[in-house]
């Protein structure tokens, strides 16, 4: 009998304990896929593939040169429509000179070109004095077809850039292309007069300005001869060219490199490299390689000039 009693107040206090344990299931969990946030942050004047950075942003059509003038702007449209078209040259200069344009939407291009090319975004502009809409094609690989400026880095840039330091390589034109640079002499913007570029020289940012003989957006700089000379802003430390930067920034790694070891500096200033250069001061010389093959026993680079340079803790170990 106290058997059963016991076995009777055991199930009792279970079925109160479990009376006790409240029993909840929650609510499948609603996740909102979190939106990208896009903005532009104003520290460069062509944003590649990123193109959504530019919705909303002011760009201002950069004045031609007088010979190119004929030739009107590249990838503008006036309808949405025939942005299926390759036309290359849109001949109306006037329609689009030193104007402001309004990215209002980024559009598809009207047609699929995927089966032969990548498909370019359409930024759909409006003049932001007369309301007129057009549309440019843009091509996200070429910052040197860009005809604008974005006038949020413009506005930037011209605060920052004055007395930042700049040094040009020796022998070279930053206005020439790589083939002809030795060739083409340079003049003193002010003055018309020639001038010996000593690439000893340190040269002084004075002002951000449109270079209205070339087309594009320049520093104005200057060196304590008070000669004066204007160079594009995409050629300063510009590694894609061929035979590598003309102009550098003489930033603190540059000047390190100067002060601590003159012997390389003096070689990347006349575009040379030595064994026991870093990568960078590679770069600094020669500009980007063609190909690179990285290796866990060293790597390899190989420019389109033929020369095979052979890095070994990141150290110009060997070249041919």
């Amino acid at each position: 009998m106290k058997k059963i009693l016991f076995i009777t107040a055991c199930v009792l206090f279970g079925l109160e304990c479990t009376a006790q344990i409240k029993s909840f299931s929650a609510a499948k969990p609603i996740i909102k896929e979190k939106e990208r946030e896009i903005t532009y942050d104003s520290t460069r004047n062509f944003v590649w593939k990123d193109v959504e950075e530019l919705l909303g942003q002011e760009l201002y059509a950069i004045p031609q040169p007088e010979k190119l003038q004929k030739y009107g702007y590249t990838y503008f449209y006036k309808e949405y429509n025939r942005t299926k078209d390759n036309s290359y040259y849109t001949k109306t200069y006037e329609l689009y000179a030193g104007k402001t344009f309004i990215v209002d939407s980024i559009l598809p291009r009207p047609y699929d070109f995927s089966k032969y090319w990548k498909n370019y975004p359409v930024l759909k502009l409006r003049e932001k004095n007369e309301g007129s809409v057009y549309y440019y094609l843009y091509d996200p690989r070429d910052f040197r077809m860009f005809p604008f400026i974005i006038m949020g880095f413009y506005e930037k840039e011209k605060t920052q850039c004055v007395g930042k330091k700049l040094v040009i390589k020796k022998n070279k034109n930053p206005w020439a292309s790589y083939y002809e640079e030795r060739d083409v002499p340079i003049h003193d913007v002010i003055t018309g007069l020639q001038l010996e570029i000593d690439p000893y020289d340190i040269w002084t940012i004075k002002e951000l300005i449109i270079d209205q003989h070339h087309g594009v957006l320049a520093y104005m700089i200057t060196n304590k001869k008070d000669e004066t000379l204007t160079v594009a802003l995409t050629d300063v430390n510009d590694y894609h060219r061929l035979t590598g930067p003309c102009v550098l920034r003489y930033d603190d790694n540059l000047k390190s490199i100067h002060d601590k070891q003159p012997e390389m500096y003096k070689r990347i200033m006349e575009g040379k490299i030595a064994i026991g250069m870093t990568k960078d001061m590679v770069l600094m010389s020669w500009g980007y390689p063609a190909n690179v093959n990285d290796a866990s026993f060293g790597d390899g680079w190989m420019y389109s000039t033929g020369q095979f340079l052979y890095f070994i803790d990141r150290k110009l170990e060997s070249f041919q």
